[in-house]
């Protein structure tokens, strides 16, 4: 599509995997910000494109040009304890949350911008939209990677083969969190069904890595969906530690 044939209307809100691009740049060359007319903003600039592209989402003439995402970086002076001026004043409560799950976290930020970036130019599927039962699916890593966790968790081959190998190991399919077993609730009803949770981190998801076994947990729904409500997604230690 051309520059000319692009939709001229505001842009959207800023989500969380572009805030993660640009704070990424930010503490790259903290506590100097580069120019709006600089290389680096412009880059940056390219890439919040080519996500939002990614992600099927509607280009406006002026996406993430280089003076929105000037200011972008701006904004995080007035979020960074460390920094002496003000800053601009308009960071928005995302801004806050990444920069609060990331401020003291440089190692997991730049683990989460490499992890996007990769995915930006990945070639493995990924669904366009987000599905009915992906709406409670958020986190601050943001809308790539956890599409690419869910069409991992959603493969059908792995998935049978994870039900098949735990049958053969234990008899049955229980839950690895609270051991609830549909079979032995609703008989034959709930015979094989079970759901499948990726347990890598979202941050360290890379495009055509192999998922294996070992990667898999199989939860029941109740417990899969406290995995994912939040922000923040629990490890299976962390949602075992919260049942009575």
């Amino acid at each position: 599509m051309s520059e000319t044939q692009l939709v001229k209307k505001r842009n959207p809100p800023w989500e969380y995997d572009e805030i993660i691009l640009a704070l990424a740049l930010y503490f790259e060359h903290r506590p100097s910000t580069p120019d709006s007319n600089s290389a680096e903003i412009s880059e940056l600039s390219g890439t919040l494109r080519a996500l939002a592209s990614r992600l099927g989402n509607e280009l406006t003439v002026d996406y993430r040009n280089t003076n929105g995402v000037h200011m972008k970086l701006m904004n995080f002076k007035a979020l960074d304890p460390d920094y002496e001026g003000k800053g601009l004043t308009s960071a928005s409560s995302k801004d806050r949350e990444v920069f609060e799950a990331y401020g003291g976290d440089l190692t997991g930020l730049m683990d989460a911008a490499k992890a996007i970036r990769e995915g930006i130019t990945s070639r493995e599927p990924l669904p366009i939209t987000d599905e009915p039962d992906d709406l409670d699916y958020e986190a601050v890593e943001g809308k790539l990677l956890v599409r690419t966790h869910r069409s991992r968790e959603r493969s059908a081959a792995i998935t049978k083969r994870k039900k098949q190998a735990v049958m053969k190991s234990t008899g049955k399919l229980s839950c690895e969190a609270c051991g609830f077993d549909f079979r032995d609730v609703y008989g034959e009803r709930g015979e094989g069904f079970i759901e499948c949770h990726h347990t890598i981190p979202v941050s360290h998801l890379r495009p055509g890595q192999r998922t294996n076994l070992r990667d898999l947990a199989l939860l029941c729904a109740n417990c899969h969906r406290m995995v994912h409500r939040g922000k923040r997604w629990l490890s299976l230690d962390e949602l075992r530690a919260l049942l009575p």
